[in-house]
């Protein structure tokens, strides 16, 4: 099930971006048991790497639903870059 996720990211520059939107903890959605990292992937083949320590943390690393799309949110980063638009491939390790 999904859930309001709300929130603020920060990029590079130190710029904030409000973060409001439908998802689901990328956790409840793999559920596997032994997970030591995930790898998210855009359709552009950008990706990102979410330790096992950061993957278990609540309200940590979501996946949201905009415009029929998903995005990967990683909340709490200085920097933004982990954040992966246009979701097509998830890979736990």
């Amino acid at each position: 099930d999904t859930v309001k996720v709300e929130g603020t990211v920060v990029n590079g520059k130190g710029e904030e971006k409000a973060i409001s939107a439908d998802g689901i903890l990328l956790k409840d959605l793999i559920k596997e048991d032994t997970v030591s990292q995930v790898t998210v992937t855009s359709v552009d083949e950008y990706s990102a790497d979410i330790e096992a320590d950061e993957y278990a943390q609540a309200d940590k690393v979501y996946l949201l639903t905009e415009d029929g799309k998903a995005n990967l949110v990683v909340f709490g980063d200085s920097n933004s870059k982990r954040n992966v638009t246009d979701v097509v491939k998830i890979e736990v390790k």
